[in-house]
């Protein structure tokens, strides 16, 4: 099986499209939030009185903003990445060629990479989406935490808090999205590196790319002088 460029562009397209709406989205909570990170954040759930059904937030500590952040780089150097690889593959079908067995290996590494770091990112944002919401189960079970009043946050200088849950769930499915396509990429890079070996053009591809490398080092001339 060899995948054609057109095959791995329709997935690079939708790779960088889920890729930027997570962007987006985790720019947009930044900006909203003030920089401050509420996956894995500190709080208390409690009803607004005794005779109220409805719950409110009350913010004790912020969570780490290493995870925010990890996030946002993830999805920032995936869209750019993914929107390399798709003008890469244009170019090839434009020229209709195929891809050297060098640049197909180079592709399933950058592909196996991105997989995992957004994978990571994933695995964060869920978890902390998931570590804030659990202590509402100890107050009442029944309620959704998209239910909830954040109108603490306010007081915290935090701008349009009521779209936090809309924002965090956006950003859940974007990159759990963009994961299964990156890994998809992977899957379709490895085929190819696959369909190159069975032809034995990757070890003559790489050992080419190790000659012209060392070919193209900078020569110098020793000057011998003669005793007079």
């Amino acid at each position: 099986m060899n995948p054609t460029p057109g095959v791995i562009l329709v997935v690079y397209c939708f790779t960088f499209l889920f890729t930027f709406i997570g962007l987006i989205t985790i720019g947009k909570y930044t900006t909203n939030f003030d920089g401050n990170c509420i996956l894995f954040a500190e709080g208390n759930f409690t009803h607004k009185s005794n005779t109220s059904l409805e719950i409110v937030y009350t913010l004790g500590k912020w969570g780490s903003s290493g995870n925010c952040t990890y996030v946002y780089v993830v999805t920032f150097f995936g869209t750019l990445i993914s929107l390399c690889m798709g003008i890469n593959n244009i170019f090839l079908l434009k020229k209709q060629i195929d891809r050297t067995p060098f640049s197909s290996f180079a592709m399933f590494l950058c592909n196996c990479a991105m997989t995992t770091a957004m994978f990571v990112a994933a695995v964060i944002t869920s978890s902390g989406y998931s570590s804030f919401c659990s202590p509402l189960k100890e107050v009442d079970s029944t309620v959704e935490c998209d239910k909830v009043d954040l109108s603490d946050l306010s007081k915290k200088k935090i701008s349009n808090p009521s779209n936090l849950f809309s924002n965090l769930q956006a950003l859940q499915f974007s990159v759990w999205f963009s994961m299964f396509l990156w890994a998809t990429g992977s899957v379709l890079a490895f085929f190819k590196v696959w369909y190159f070996h069975k032809n034995n053009d990757l070890l003559q591809s790489l050992a080419y790319e190790k000659d012209r490398l060392i070919n193209h080092r900078p020569k110098y001339s020793v000057i011998v002088y003669e005793d007079q």
